[in-house]
């Protein structure tokens, strides 16, 4: 089978193409070819270097959307593949079975957050998104959803339209072959950091994120104990904002920003890292993304600070360190509990479960039984 995923945008700003790269080797190990449609910038490239070196990178030039879609129209029917697998539903991304008019080639789309729903976004791509999210029903022959929300909405959406539309349920996973830590680096950050419990946060530096509270809760942290730093790996518009907190409240030696950290170096971060924190708000849009970083994070075997909100309760049930969402008295008090407790954890996940192989071979097995007809 000829698979071909089609993407936008640069992976650091969206992150839909972790999904390519992260199947494209285990698919081309169970025989088929694959293809990913991407834009053409450098981080991209390093991605696909580093994780699917082996696939056909198809790469169109940074433009407007009506350009974009033109390229990946004529990208798409130039590979002639048996799959197309469009990573987002957006205008950017705007290709379905209509309007490719290629009988033999089988459509899905994946819906990895509900784009009406982002507080962010101005009413006009709210009220987009929502036209997009109903379309989708129509306009392809089968959707994978990346949380459990999702799922539901889209069965909904279909039993509302009498459709028999296939969906599977496919969150993000991690990649084993890449996510491993080099024992040099980790001993020099090791060593840089001295014998501090490390509290580890990767994302976005946005106020929506939460990563303003990490820094709260290590202010009341700091009071009782003085034995960790937090190291926060990202960028963000509110960067400015988290670091006049650290400024003003005097928490220089706890909080260290470490800015935008090479894919390649991260899993030595991860690997000296003590706890992790993931921030989750009690918001149908967090409901329904599923954040990547906890699959990241698996693997290394430590608490993971959270909330029992969507896709995280999802992973942890009744075993995660969860604290209320907004509530930095309590995020503390977690965090406290979890450096206390991050050298006796009992794991009780299954991490092979979360891979990309596992993904690779759920999806293939769905592919099979539901869309069989049309491949």
């Amino acid at each position: 089978m000829r698979i071909c995923f089609v993407t936008t945008g640069d992976i650091v700003s969206i992150a839909t193409l972790k999904r390519a790269t992260g199947m494209a080797t285990p698919l081309i190990r169970s025989g088929h070819e694959v293809a990913i449609i991407a834009m053409d910038c450098e981080n991209n490239r390093e991605r696909i270097r580093l994780e699917c070196p082996d696939i056909t990178p198809l790469y169109f030039p940074s433009g407007n959307f009506i350009s974009e879609i033109f390229h990946k129209k004529r990208l798409i029917k130039s590979w002639n593949p048996d799959l197309v697998y469009v990573c987002a539903f957006v205008v950017r991304n705007f290709i379905h079975k209509k309007n490719m008019r290629m009988k033999h080639s089988c459509y899905i789309v994946e819906h990895s957050e509900l784009g009406s729903a982002i507080r962010e976004n101005k009413w006009h791509k709210k009220i987009l998104a929502w036209i997009l999210e109903w379309s989708a029903i129509f306009l392809f022959d089968g959707q994978v959803t990346a949380s459990r929300y999702l799922e539901t909405l889209f069965k909904q959406k279909n039993r509302k339209f009498r459709r028999k539309q296939p969906i599977l349920y496919s969150p993000y996973a991690y990649n084993k072959d890449i996510l491993l830590p080099d024992p040099v680096l980790s001993a020099t950050l090791k060593n840089k950091y001295g014998s501090k419990k490390i509290i580890l946060y990767m994302g976005s530096l946005s106020l929506n994120y939460g990563f303003l509270d990490i820094l709260k809760a290590a202010d009341i942290l700091q009071k009782k104990r003085d034995d960790f730093i937090v190291l926060i790996i990202g960028n963000g518009k509110h960067k400015d904002i988290g670091k006049q907190y650290v400024k003003e409240h005097q928490l220089y030696e706890y909080i260290y920003f470490l800015n935008y950290v090479p894919e390649e170096e991260l899993p030595s971060y991860f690997n000296i890292a003590d706890i992790f924190i993931s921030p989750i708000n009690d918001t149908i849009q967090d409901k329904a993304r599923c954040p990547s970083k906890l699959f990241m994070y698996l693997p290394f075997k430590k608490p993971i600070v959270t909330c029992s909100i969507g896709e995280a309760y999802e992973l942890f049930g009744e075993n995660g360190y969860y604290y209320e969402w907004s509530d930095t008295n309590m995020l503390a008090e977690i965090i406290d509990m979890a450096i206390d407790n991050s050298n006796n954890l009992k794991y009780f996940i299954e991490i092979d479960n979360h891979t990309w192989e596992y993904r690779t071979n759920e999806f293939l097995i769905w592919t099979q039984t539901h869309l069989i007809e049309k491949l």
